[in-house]
């Protein structure tokens, strides 16, 4: 496949993933028709059912990018040396995420606290135990770091979750 080609076709999977993203953040999994990502992202419903299967497989491909962006951002904050560094920074990282992409942000945590009627699991209790894990890891690197003593880990990793 020619460069030029991947990259007509990597944009309109990108429109309609931002389309998608657009309808079910604002309308939920029941709210949101094919026939309105379609037009919105002015593509035809052959056109969408060539990259993604279904609604369904549409809904968890965009709840999975969407729960990587969020581990990610959050990620990238664990390599500061102290505790009182890392978890600004944590929030730093998450409030520019938010500002830079809220509908992602909003998509995420939505399916994070309540998981919507009739729509597919996409994965909400492995992305809350990966976030519980890097508060963790920042609140034992914090620890071991001699911020605090080590039998207050649990109780601060409960706290800051």
């Amino acid at each position: 496949m020619s460069d030029e080609k991947l990259k007509l076709n990597k944009n309109t999977e990108n429109k309609i993933l931002a389309s998608a993203l657009t309808h079910f953040s604002n309308s939920g999994y029941r709210g949101t028709s094919v026939s309105a990502i379609t037009l919105d992202s002015d593509v035809t419903k052959p056109m969408l059912f060539y990259y993604f299967k279904n609604k369904e497989d549409l809904f968890v491909r965009l709840a999975v990018s969407c729960f990587e962006l969020v581990l990610k951002s959050l990620d990238s904050a664990k390599s500061l040396p102290l505790l009182h560094d890392t978890m600004p920074a944590f929030y730093s990282h998450f409030n520019n995420l938010n500002l830079k992409n809220p509908l992602a942000v909003k998509f995420a945590l939505s399916l994070f606290a309540c998981r919507q009627l009739g729509a597919p699991e996409v994965g909400t209790v492995e992305f809350g135990e990966k976030m519980k894990n890097l508060i963790f890891q920042f609140v034992k690197k914090a620890s071991e770091n001699g911020e605090f003593l080590p039998e207050k880990i649990k109780p601060l990793t409960f706290m800051l979750n």
